[in-house]
């Protein structure tokens, strides 16, 4: 398993590194945990982003959970219409929970 933690701002100017980071930890196994505690601003590109790596975990046979949530992702997932539960849960759960 593997741990990625991001802080700061995560919008459509940032969204380029973070996948980087991600997709680094994919290549290192197929579990990846992502602690988004310190995020303190979030876009909808960093919502398609962490869908994305649902899907990219699914298809390798991994997972991915986000373990750490701040206020300002919350926030605009809601907005957004997001359930970051879905995220929290892992892709290894389905979506049919």
């Amino acid at each position: 398993m593997k741990t990625v933690r991001i802080e700061g701002k995560v919008t459509v100017d940032r969204v380029g590194d973070v996948f980087r980071l991600l997709n680094d930890a994919f290549a290192e196994g197929a579990e990846v945990h992502l602690d988004a505690s310190g995020v303190g601003e979030a876009d909808s590109a960093f919502l398609q982003l962490l869908a994305a790596c649902c899907r990219t975990a699914e298809v390798r046979g991994g997972a991915f959970r986000v373990t750490g949530v701040s206020e300002p992702l919350v926030r605009t997932a809601e907005a957004a219409g997001f359930s970051l539960e879905a995220f929290a849960q892992g892709a290894e759960e389905g979506g049919d929970g």
